[in-house]
């Protein structure tokens, strides 16, 4: 019975949290001053990396405070795997942008190189539910866009509007 209780609890709250992400891609954009519209990552991506690393410093606080001899080793898998993916969370937060107006789109990575497609451009696009991104493939080249951004679906009505290209495989 516990471990049915456990694993409701875990469901139940992963399907909130995604409830409430996919709640955001439905706001409405204002355009910048400059007349494009900017996309970002839900807020919550930074708020659970911070999480993370705040969780990872504690539990390896709390590991190295004890008298156990050997804890080194966790202590440092603590502080990769949580603190790791807390960063992640939080660089993915502050780097990750996509922005777009009449003319194309442009993605700003996490490495903070910049990919830009046209219009005109956008031959196929292509829905990965399991990593989370929707590819935009080009005559030339094709960029990711991570499905969490806050407003997508306003984007998604623009590729709509502006190309022939149809958008399979989707729910939105």
């Amino acid at each position: 019975m516990q471990d049915f209780l456990t694993y409701f609890l875990i469901g139940t709250s992963v399907s909130i949290f995604i409830f409430f992400l996919n709640k955001k891609t439905n706001v409405k954009l204002q355009p910048t001053a400059d007349g494009k519209y900017e996309l970002r990552v839900h807020v919550a991506y930074k708020y659970i990396g911070y999480l993370s690393i705040l969780c990872s410093i504690l539990f390896s606080i709390g590991a190295l405070s004890s008298d156990e001899e050997g804890v080194l080793p966790s202590v440092i898998l603590i502080l990769i795997l949580l603190g790791g993916s807390g960063l992640w969370c939080v660089w993915f937060y502050i780097k990750h942008r996509v922005f777009y107006d009449d003319e194309g789109i442009v993605i700003s990575s996490m490495t903070h190189r910049q990919k830009s497609i046209l219009w005109t451009q956008i031959k196929e696009l292509k829905l990965k539910p399991i990593s989370g991104y929707l590819a935009i493939i080009g005559y030339n080249d094709q960029i990711k866009i991570h499905l969490h951004l806050v407003g997508i679906k306003s984007l998604l009505e623009k590729i709509k509007e502006l190309t022939d290209v149809e958008i399979n495989n989707t729910n939105f």
